[in-house]
């Protein structure tokens, strides 16, 4: 009942930010709306990174229906919120509206219909205004049971790159690290953090604030790699307790060891693969 057929093409884009109309008639035909602002009006910097949040809303609208509460934890503000260049943000941050450059991010591709069940792989390509460096993450779910995330950086000058997982609350006093020949094992609260050997691990202090001004302890993962121009970090994440034994990456293919089969995983901007031998 909102628009006039008789007006204009009788088509109307909702926005439900917009104004008080729009909110409606976006509530009432279940359209999403992603909050992009936090409380005191700067651009949110918490969730996943980009390619994983940008991956939940694309599931939401294949789906076609989420409840509020799980499109509000979706943070769909573009950048790289867990990799840093030379200690710098993707996204320089400053209170109020952004000035000068900006950093972009855009979802390359989407590899799941094509590859069949237990495949699915997102690919997002980041820029900044801080350094000469193109992120591109690769988040492939595997066989429904785990996560392979893959972190190219690639620059023509030689940098210092550094990965952070930031862990919930309950990982504090809860976090095991063990360094093993072919990758680091994290053990967390309900699942594994395994990095593919080449960088150095270590667990950080840290802190999340699930209330504006609270903050609690909570711990991080540092992955910090040798400086290059050209930066491969892969990161396998599995719940419960079972870990891979081995990561290799090479050039658009990450090889994941577990006990008793291999997963092999390649992948290019068009298409992706996933060959499972036993071992």
């Amino acid at each position: 009942e909102y628009p006039d057929p008789t007006f204009g093409s009788g088509a109307v884009k909702i926005t439900g930010a917009h104004d008080f109309n729009d909110y409606q008639v976006a509530k009432r035909n279940g359209i999403p709306m992603y909050r992009l602002m936090d409380t005191k009006g700067a651009m949110r910097a918490d969730g996943l990174d980009y390619v994983a949040e940008a991956a939940k809303a694309e599931a939401i609208r294949a789906a076609g229906q989420a409840d509020e509460a799980t499109v509000d934890a979706i943070n769909i503000v573009p950048g790289s919120r867990n990799v840093t260049v030379d200690g710098l943000d993707q996204q320089p941050y400053r209170r109020g509206r952004p000035k000068g450059p900006q950093s972009t991010a855009v979802l390359v591709a989407r590899h799941s219909a094509e590859t069949g069940p237990g495949l699915d792989v997102a690919i997002a390509r980041c820029t900044s205004p801080s350094y000469d460096a193109v992120h591109t993450r690769t988040l492939a779910f595997v066989d429904d049971a785990y996560w392979i995330v893959h972190d190219l950086l690639d620059a023509p000058t030689p940098h210092d790159s550094v990965c952070r997982w930031h862990l919930d609350v309950a990982a504090q006093d809860a976090t095991r690290l063990t360094v093993a020949r072919d990758l680091t094992v994290v053990t967390v609260p309900g699942g594994t953090f395994a990095v593919a050997s080449g960088t150095s691990v270590s667990l950080e202090a840290g802190w999340v604030s699930p209330t504006y001004g609270v903050k609690h302890p909570a711990p991080v993962i540092t992955i910090v790699a040798p400086r290059a121009s050209v930066t491969s970090l892969v990161t396998v994440v599995a719940p419960g307790t079972e870990a891979p034994v081995a990561i290799d990456a090479a050039d658009g293919s990450v090889r994941v060891r577990w006990a008793g089969h291999v997963d092999t995983l390649t992948w290019t901007d068009a298409t992706a693969s996933l060959e499972r031998t036993s071992c």
